[in-house]
């Protein structure tokens, strides 16, 4: 095909100047060399390119037809090259983010939209995934970067953190817990909890609440968002999730967990030796977004 290619650059210079010997000069060969060329070419096609005489050198009707599409050719090639470099050097390519359930949105939209603004042809695919699932996917490599909860297995992990967010109790409104404009954990004493099904955040997040005086009678898991809030709604559940999670939802309120706080920590995780520049370029990027403080709980 590079043969190919050539001859048809060789073609088309040749039509430009109607001069064998100005093609030669001009790519740095003899004009025989550029003769064998064009004849070869005319040999591929089965058609006439130029009339040549010993004084002057004329398209053919056929060489007028074709010249264009040679110089599309020419400029696909081209285009070919520049687009496999940009992808070799990180412009432009495919980035598959994992995302766990319920992660803040902020961290991920500030990630997509200043990718979008710095590389606007390079291309962040959002997956959801819950956390410990997603450190086997980045090991694997289906995943080239994971939005993790700690605590993860960080063992061969480069990661950075993103966010950290405090967790408030929700209630239904018409709980007795809503009436207190605040809560300690011991005030929740055995009352049932729905959260999202196990994982080692939700095993941490248990400890935390024994730590505290809270010991669930039972712990109902529900990995969808709206579940857990119609649990918590119906009077039967509480939950503890990020203060910004269902602060509309009908039928809940929210109340703050005063004494020792309990934090959920996320953070962007990659295997540093597996990702293409392409991610390389998305891992700067996210240490950027989090040194401009914009992701906050």
């Amino acid at each position: 095909m590079l043969d190919e290619v050539r001859e048809l650059e060789l073609f088309v210079s040749v039509a430009r100047s109607l001069s064998f010997t100005q093609t030669a000069d001009d790519f740095n060969t003899s004009q025989p060399a550029v003769s064998r060329a064009v004849a070869q070419l005319e040999e591929r096609l089965g058609v006439l390119l130029f009339n040549r005489t010993t004084r002057t050198v004329t398209l053919t009707a056929s060489g007028e037809l074709l010249l264009p599409a040679a110089q599309e050719v020419i400029d696909s090639v081209a285009k070919l090259h520049l687009r496999a470099n940009a992808i070799v050097t990180g412009e432009i390519g495919l980035v598959r983010l994992g995302v766990p359930p319920n992660v803040t949105s902020l961290a991920v939209s500030e990630i997509m939209a200043a990718v979008a603004r710095t590389s606007p042809r390079v291309m962040v695919v959002p997956s959801e995934r819950p956390s410990d699932q997603q450190v086997a996917l980045l090991r694997s490599g289906a995943l080239d970067i994971a939005i993790l909860r700690h605590p993860f297995d960080e063992r061969g992990v480069t990661w950075v953190d993103l966010v950290s967010e405090p967790l408030v109790v929700y209630v239904a409104e018409a709980h007795p817990l809503a009436r207190l404009p605040r809560v300690t954990l011991e005030d929740l004493g055995s009352e049932r909890l729905t959260a999202y099904p196990p994982s080692p955040f939700i095993e941490y997040l248990l400890d935390v609440c024994a730590a505290g005086g809270y010991r669930p009678s039972e712990v109902r898991g529900a990995a969808q968002l709206s579940t857990q809030m119609a649990l918590i709604a119906s009077g039967q559940y509480l939950g503890l999730l990020p203060a910004r999670t269902g602060i509309d939802w009908p039928g809940c309120v929210q109340r703050p967990i005063v004494g020792d706080p309990v934090i959920m920590s996320t953070a962007a995780a990659w295997i540093e030796d597996r990702v293409s520049d392409t991610t390389r370029m998305v891992t700067e990027v996210i240490r950027g977004v989090i040194g401009t403080g914009s992701i906050r709980p």
